[in-house]
């Protein structure tokens, strides 16, 4: 271990769920050394989400507080499904 702070990757698609699919199928592919093929329907939704940043669309759309009620409506969201599935 050194005292050299690590690099955060702070890539973002502008998209919560998008991004939160991105990071476990690349946890899950660095954990089990293996690659894991993206879906049509992910490949549309990440090449739309990479167009939108593209074009300004999410840049500036959203203030912090506004990403944060997102998150939490997204995890609550979550934590309902669970029960649900339990």
């Amino acid at each position: 271990m050194s005292d050299r702070p690590e690099a955060i990757n702070m890539r973002s698609t502008g998209d919560l769920s998008l991004d939160r699919e991105l990071k476990e199928r690349r946890d899950f592919e660095e954990s089990n050394f293996t690659r894991v093929n993206l879906s049509r329907e992910q490949k549309k939704r990440m090449r739309q989400a990479n167009l939108s940043m593209q074009r300004g669309r999410k840049l500036g759309e959203f203030d912090e507080f506004d990403s944060l009620t997102r998150l939490v409506k997204e995890s609550e969201k979550v934590v309902e499904r669970r029960k649900f599935d339990l």
